[in-house]
């Protein structure tokens, strides 16, 4: 309830910190999954009310932390939730737009996202949308690196392209 307050209320940090008090206090034995869930909801409703991104983080890998205890390694929330953190990591520099320019946040972006294809590629059948997203994130991904590589660029935009025939 904290956190529909806080959004209605233009993303209030006041709620949003006794959601996460909330969230916190939650005995992960009780109900793990939803204790997961209210983790990854705070995360992602942290992300949009200006909180510091350690503290988006730190839900996402608590988010994480739970779900790979409770559920199947290849489970699709769980990549999800590698995706997330990959997404915080590859915007870095704060502006939400740009692919970090510092090489080791770029490289943890890029670790997350491909445990999240890895997953992807295991549980999705080869003709998902969302597999066209991900590759989609990739070609992104490797032409605004500092490293700028084309050809993997390249290389995922055309797996991409495939979903749009």
């Amino acid at each position: 309830m904290y956190l529909k307050v806080a959004t209605w209320l233009e993303y209030d940090k006041i709620y949003y910190q006794k959601a996460k008090e909330i969230v916190t206090n939650l005995s992960e034995k009780s109900v793990p999954l939803q204790t997961a869930r209210l983790y990854f909801k705070l995360g992602q409703a942290q992300l949009w009310s200006g909180i510091e991104v350690d503290d988006v983080l730190d839900c996402y890998l608590e988010c994480l932390h739970i779900q790979q205890k409770v559920l199947p390694e290849n489970d699709l929330s769980i990549a999800l939730t590698y995706s997330k953190i990959a997404e915080l990591h590859r915007n870095h520099d704060g502006g939400g737009h740009q692919t970090s320019l510092y090489p080791v946040y770029a490289s943890i972006a890029e670790f997350f996202m491909k445990k999240s294809l890895s997953i992807q590629l295991k549980t999705l059948p080869a003709t998902h949308p969302e597999l066209a997203t991900t590759y989609y994130w990739f070609g992104k991904f490797y032409l605004q690196t500092s490293s700028r590589n084309t050809a993997l660029a390249l290389e995922n935009f055309e797996k991409a392209k495939v979903f749009f025939r």
